[in-house]
């Protein structure tokens, strides 16, 4: 045994004076003594006990609520990107309405100066055959 210390059965008898470096000993020595020593360890194992579970609850607590946050998340990310694949279908489906537009549109306008151009030749025409008549046909 330690220096300055006698055995009496499993618990050891404290010296009055502990030598230097036996503090440590001395104070579990004491704590092993003491009537309540045991009772007091369990209930602070049970206290500790007791608090590790709280503490474990209370992270489940958030850890279940960031999982739900997480599935309504994957779910908003899905819908978005139906409404997405939605909406540039309908994207494109106007962008070739436009295009069909100005194509009619250029074939109007193409229309409009092929009618202006065959107006411009009816009238030459017309005025030739007014001149025509009127200065009577060369022979």
């Amino acid at each position: 045994m330690g220096q300055g210390t006698e055995s009496i059965g499993r618990i050891q008898h404290i010296p009055s004076t502990p030598s230097q470096g036996d503090e440590e000993v001395f104070l579990l020595l004491l704590l092993l003594q003491h009537p309540e020593a045991e009772r007091r360890r369990r209930d602070a194992i049970a206290a500790a006990t007791r608090l590790t579970e709280a503490l474990v609850d209370h992270l489940n607590v958030g850890v279940a609520q960031a999982y739900v946050n997480q599935r309504k998340l994957d779910h908003e990310v899905k819908t978005l990107q139906v409404q997405a694949a939605q909406f540039a279908k309908q994207t494109g489906q106007w962008i070739t309405m436009v295009e069909n537009f100005n194509q009619a549109l250029k074939e109007i306008g193409d229309v409009e100066n092929w009618a202006r151009s065959i107006e411009m030749d009816m009238r030459s025409q017309f005025l030739a055959l007014g001149r025509t008549v009127r200065e009577g046909i060369p022979e």
